[in-house]
């Protein structure tokens, strides 16, 4: 029924801001984090190359220097992974509950445009 069809736009109506709240958040999270991370990395690196005695290391073989010696930008490098990834799940679930709104949306408009 209509009643039925406009519950369900409710529903998923009211999931679908709560996963653009997560996704938002995850946005958020994930910008900072990286932010902390290029800051930290960019320290790091000015470092090492200053320290360089003769031939200085490559960028990727700074990177490894780095990683390998800086447990704390290590895990800071892992949560972002984890994060982005997290992102990327919770923006497919979006997607998902969007289309499915959209669905009944468009159910509930040809039923109601019928009945006029």
């Amino acid at each position: 029924s209509n009643k039925e069809l406009e519950y369900f736009l409710a529903v998923y109506g009211g999931n679908k801001a709560i996963l653009e709240q997560v996704v938002a958040s995850h946005q958020m999270r994930l910008g900072a984090m990286q932010a902390q991370f290029d800051e930290g990395y960019n320290i790091a690196f000015a470092s090492l190359m200053g320290e360089a005695i003769g031939k200085k290391p490559t960028r990727d073989e700074a990177r490894g220097i780095i990683m390998s010696s800086n447990k704390s930008l290590a895990d800071l490098f892992k949560r972002i992974t984890e994060m982005e990834a997290a992102k990327v799940y919770e923006e497919g679930r979006l997607r998902l509950y969007t289309q499915c709104w959209s669905t009944v949306s468009r159910i509930v408009a040809l039923r109601t445009k019928g009945i006029e």
